[in-house]
């Protein structure tokens, strides 16, 4: 004999609300002088101090950004 516990189980449920966001594809191929107005003062505030290490390996950086645009 089998027995049915017609019951809903609702453990590890969650809601969320999210907010969806538009993403935007860049080619930017020189990183340390953007052509995204939108990242200049980051991209210069970057910049200001000098990081021998880093600039060794920025042209590993792929020139493509993928640039979330959180409305």
């Amino acid at each position: 004999m089998q027995m049915t516990l017609k019951t809903s189980q609702y453990a590890g449920v969650s809601s969320k609300n999210v907010t969806l966001a538009v993403v935007e594809i860049w080619y930017d191929p020189y990183p340390s002088l953007t052509i995204i107005k939108e990242a200049s003062v980051f991209v210069e505030s970057f910049f200001t101090i000098p990081d021998e290490e880093m600039e060794l390996k920025l042209h590993l950086q792929s020139a493509w950004l993928l640039r979330p645009n959180l409305n």
